[in-house]
């Protein structure tokens, strides 16, 4: 995994979030040969300390708002998966490039 996210031409596009089941969602990465990869969730459990919640908050109310805002990686009131997407986000977007 470190080589695949110290490559250059490999970009993190964002994490595709799961409504509809309870299933892990997936991290989204373009490629300098204009493909995406869809890695899921638990490819990247060794990089966070955080624990990986398989729910989320807009399932437990209605409002998404919070998981849908573009504001920055801010941590998440809830205990849901997010708060897990939230740290590798910010992990991998600082990663050294090679």
């Amino acid at each position: 995994m470190e080589n695949f996210l110290a490559d250059r031409q490999v970009a993190l596009v964002g994490y595709q979030l799961s409504f509809r089941d309870m299933q892990p969602g997936c991290f989204l990465f373009n490629h300098h040969c204009r493909g995406t990869l869809a890695l899921p969730l638990f490819k990247f459990a060794d990089l966070a300390d955080q624990p990986i919640y398989l729910s989320h908050a807009g399932r437990r109310n209605s409002q998404l708002d919070f998981c849908l805002e573009d504001k920055g990686y801010r941590p998440c009131p809830d205990k849901c998966e997010c708060i897990f997407v939230n740290e590798v986000t910010q992990i991998i977007s600082g990663w050294e490039k090679k």
